[in-house]
């Protein structure tokens, strides 16, 4: 101990002996990082450079430690170097390191050759190191000395790589390295502390020996460890942005597999959904066929109980004894009729949902058929003190249509102003052309609907209170949307504008591809 101590306080340059350590420090260091890099690399292209790049980087950091080391150690006469030797000797330390580098990521049960390979590495570069000497002296080595520092550095080396855990973590590399640069720097040490230099002038230094200086060690070691930390800094910058990619692939897995499950459930509701629709469009066609054939079943006899109450009603074939008899079938003739009404909505409110009903395409006179709805409204609202009035512009086009719908459509906008029109109000139907299109507009004098109401007046079976208590005003909620449905099947609108006791207007607009023909004169 008293010679390995004395080796390294009197013959070697303590700063640079510090400087070597530092720099086996981080190249051991920076060797396992791209090590790491390179196992953990997804590409097998990147997995090889970073790889190789561990091996030629830590191979070069080792040697420069080395060298540095060497540099460190002072005899009593100038010391040169053999500089062939001593650059073949970085050919020898990056082949090594390259080597343990390949064996520990792709062989992780033979670690412990790995630990091995470098110390070996770092034993030859010394030996051929310490074979450049050129001095005018003799060189003794004392091989036991060399032996146990040998043993020394591969006894670590093997320690640090089979015992240690996997280098993944920067602390667990940089406990790694240590050891290894422990064992670099006893083997060193307890080999040179068995060298001797005899002076002998009748050995020459040799021709070509160069002398380097005390600076030559600090550069050598100042250029090693700043390209050290640059890679050891590029690793660290390249994990980094690996663990933000791997970060972002797991993310987009997690986004992917949300999409997945959400395109199952999509699926499965779309499965179920065009199952419903199916199972709604064969429910559809049932109540059609239900509701054509109850129509036809319910109207036989209600024809025959309106025509056999309208004969009661009139006493046809004589008086019928008591005056509450013809009131008694003026109800039922009335309650038919309604009735008879009510179903043929349905049915057409069933035909046009399952697109079975289909409007013609013929010219009508409106100014006739509006005349043939007054004439047919005149007696119903004279019962109830109401006047219907007319303003049909005298120069109305044809309309192309269906004559009987739109005959469905006026009748069923009137009735329902008389229903809703007190004594002595007043109904108008107009007619008139305008941009093209043609318009109907029956307004009246009633009691009227609020705005926020409206929505729901054109709504199936919608009942909107208009303040009228009276039964008889009370309606089925269908004539409405159905005129408006109606309307539509012809291209056009039907608007309704109102306000509680200002009355109500409702418009009808035919577009522009059914207006044209001969001008028709006013009814």
């Amino acid at each position: 101990m008293t010679r390995l101590y004395e080796c390294l306080t009197q013959q070697h340059d303590l700063k640079l002996v510090l400087l070597a350590v530092l720099v086996a420090l981080l190249s051991f260091h920076t060797l396992l990082a791209m090590a790491a890099r390179g196992k953990a690399a997804p590409n097998p292209n990147t997995a090889t450079l970073w790889l190789l790049s561990a091996g030629a980087v830590g191979g070069v950091g080792l040697w420069a430690a080395h060298m540095v080391l060497v540099l460190s150690y002072r005899t009593v006469m100038p010391v040169g170097y053999d500089l062939p030797v001593v650059t073949s000797s970085v050919l020898v330390a990056v082949s090594t390191a390259a080597l343990a580098v390949q064996i520990a990521v792709h062989a992780p049960a033979s670690r412990w050759l790995s630990g091995a390979l470098l110390m070996v590495g770092a034993g030859a570069v010394h030996l051929m190191c310490v074979a450049a000497f050129r001095v005018p002296a003799r060189v003794e080595y004392a091989l036991d000395y060399s032996a146990i520092g040998m043993a020394l550095g591969l006894g670590l080396g093997i320690w640090a790589f089979a015992r240690l855990p996997d280098p993944g973590h920067w602390a667990a590399r940089l406990c790694c390295a240590a050891v290894l640069t422990l064992g670099l720097a006893l083997a060193h040490l307890v080999a040179m502390a068995g060298v001797e230099v005899v002076l002998d002038p009748a050995v020459a230094a040799g021709p070509g020996a160069v002398h380097l200086p005390t600076w030559a060690g600090i550069a050598l070691g100042g250029t090693a460890v700043v390209a050290l930390v640059m890679a050891i800094a590029g690793s660290a910058v390249d994990e980094q942005r690996a663990r933000r990619t791997q970060r972002e692939n797991r993310h987009l897995r997690d986004e992917m597999a949300i999409l997945r499950s959400t395109k199952a459930a999509l699926e499965a509701n779309s499965a179920s959904l065009s199952a419903a629709l199916q199972a709604a469009e064969i429910a559809n066609q049932d109540k059609s066929a239900f509701l054509a054939t109850m129509s036809h079943e319910l109207r036989t006899p209600l024809n025959a109980v309106i025509g056999f109450a309208d004969m009661l009603a009139q006493e046809t074939f004589g008086p019928l004894g008591n005056a509450r008899y013809v009131d008694y079938a003026c109800s039922i003739r009335d309650s038919g009729q309604h009735l008879l009404a009510l179903i043929n909505d349905l049915l057409d409110f069933s035909k046009i949902d399952a697109g079975h009903l289909h409007v013609t395409d013929e010219e009508m006179d409106l100014p006739a058929i509006i005349g043939g709805i007054l004439m047919l409204m005149r007696l119903q609202a004279a019962e109830g003190g109401i006047n219907l009035a007319h303003d049909v512009d005298p120069d109305l086009p044809l309309v192309r249509g269906d004559p009987r719908r739109v005959r469905q459509i006026l009748l069923n906008l009137v009735s329902n102003a008389v229903k809703f029109t007190p004594s002595r109000g007043t109904i108008t139907i107009s007619a008139y052309a305008l941009d093209g299109t043609v318009r109907i507009q029956v307004r009246d004098t009633g009691a009227g609907i609020a705005p926020e109401d409206i929505p729901r007046a054109l709504e199936r079976f919608g009942q909107v209170d208009r303040g009228t208590p009276d039964l008889r005003n009370k309606g089925t909620g269908l004539g409405l949307p159905l005129s408006k449905a109606l309307m539509e099947l012809h291209g056009g609108t039907l608007v309704l504008e109102s306000r509680l006791g200002a009355g109500t207007c409702v418009t009808l607009t035919f577009p522009r591809e059914r207006v044209g023909g001969q001008v028709s004169e006013a009814a």
